[in-house]
């Protein structure tokens, strides 16, 4: 297991909807008999400023996992919205088709509106 985020500081997603993106770099996590046998179970997205490829990287986690990533343009959209948010992950649906994982990710103007609402309640 390679859980990197505590699963009590996670914020859910899931209830703002949103569209299907594919995760990306499955196939450095995960060998293809494994991907071929996923099956749906908790998606937390983890934010990984200190990866030394990509400081806007968002790691995609299945049963605390980590099995992928989302793809440099949406980290780079999505990145400082989390950080707002300043959550250890944040739960979202994904779908598997085949070796595929999509992951749904909300509007960044839904997002915008869950950081804005987050902070009016400090």
């Amino acid at each position: 297991m390679n859980r990197e985020f505590d699963p009590a500081r996670v914020v859910d997603l899931r209830p703002l909807g949103g569209k299907d993106w594919k995760a990306v770099g499955l196939g450095h996590w995960l060998r293809e008999r494994e991907r071929a046998a996923l099956r749906q179970g908790w998606w937390v997205l983890h934010r990984e400023p200190r990866n030394r490829y990509d400081a806007n990287a968002i790691a995609v986690y299945l049963d605390c996992r980590k099995i992928g990533y989302l793809s440099a343009a949406k980290a780079r959209a999505y990145s400082p919205m989390l950080d707002a948010l300043g959550a250890d992950g944040y739960e979202v649906d994904a779908r598997i088709a085949g070796i595929q994982v999509y992951v749904t990710l909300p509007t960044p103007a839904a997002v915008r509106a869950l950081v804005t609402a987050s902070h009016s309640e400090d």
